[in-house]
C-alpha cells in the first residue's frame, strides 16, 4: 500500500483527538506530527541523507531562503518537542504540547502545499468487554 508522509500528520490529529488522557498517545502524536512534516520537507528539498544527519541537512536546506527559514523554525520547534516525547520519558507532556506539535506540523505542510485534505476518521477504541 502506498503511503505519503503527510498521512503521519492525519494520524497525529486522530491520536490527539481520541486519546487525550493517554500519555503514550500524546507522545506518539507529537512524534507522528514531526515525521509527517520532516519527511515531507526532506522530499520537497531533495535531501537524500538519512539518520540524524538527515534531520540537520533538511534544516540547512530550508534555511537557504526566506520562506524556508520560516518552515525551518517550525520544524526545529517540532523536532525539539519530538525529542522530548521520544527520549525523555520522565518529562510530563500535556495536551498543550501535542497541540503545539500539530500546529507546527500544519504550518510546515501548508507552506509546502502538502496539507492532507481528507478528514480524520474517528475510530472507536476496542471494547474492553470482549468475550473470554
Amino acid at each position: 500500500m502506498a503511503f505519503t508522509p503527510n498521512e503521519f500528520y492525519t494520524f497525529a490529529l486522530s491520536l490527539q483527538r481520541e486519546l487525550l488522557g493517554d500519555c503514550a498517545a500524546l507522545r506518539s502524536s507529537i512524534s507522528r506530527a514531526y515525521y509527517g512534516a520532516f519527511i515531507t520537507a526532506r522530499d520537497h528539498y531533495g535531501v537524500t541523507s538519512r539518520g540524524s544527519d538527515g534531520h540537520e541537512q533538511v534544516l540547512k536546506a530550508m534555511r537557504a531562503n526566506a520562506q524556508g527559514q520560516m518552515i525551518a523554525d517550525n520544524l526545529q520547534h517540532l523536532k525539539n518537542l519530538r525529542q522530548r516525547a521520544d527520549y525523555e520519558p520522565l518529562i510530563n507532556l500535556t495536551v498543550n504540547d501535542t497541540q503545539k506539535a500539530i500546529s507546527h506540523s500544519k504550518k510546515v505542510l501548508q507552506t509546502l502545499g502538502k496539507l492532507p485534505v481528507k478528514p480524520v476518521a474517528i475510530v472507536a477504541p476496542p471494547s474492553s468487554t470482549a468475550p473470554k
